[in-house]
Formats: structure tokens, sequence, C-alpha cells
């Protein structure tokens, strides 16, 4: 329910670091397909940085909690 606007958000708001960053957690999340430890590890990595690619400091608090 809070994700999609805070993607939309995230996408708008973006930068080349914020783009890297995500490759190489994409890049984690496919490599850790079968190791459900570390796939979790890399999906919590994954919706964090998306909330911190909003900029707003509140959405990123806000999606750690997830």
């Amino acid at each position: 329910m809070l994700e999609p606007p805070i993607a939309r958000l995230a996408a708008a708001r973006r930068g080349e670091d914020d783009l890297s960053t995500l490759a190489g957690i994409l890049d984690r999340l496919e490599r850790a397909i079968g190791n459900v430890a570390s796939w979790i590890e890399a999906d919590l990595h994954f919706h964090r940085h998306i909330g911190l690619m909003t900029h707003n400091g509140l959405l990123g608090l806000q999606m750690q909690g997830l």
C-alpha cells in the first residue's frame, strides 16, 4: 500500500549514485536465489534503499521499519 507511491517518488528524485547502488542490490537479490537468508537480507536492503532514494528522511525511516 505504501510502496508504490514511495517507489514513484524515489524514481523522480533518484540520482546516478542511487541507481548504481540499486543495481548492486538487484544483483545481490539475483545471486541470493536459493539462499533464503541471503535473499531476505538483500530484499530488506532493497526496500531501505528505495526509501533513501526519495531523499526524504521520514520516508527513509519508514521503509526501514517494513
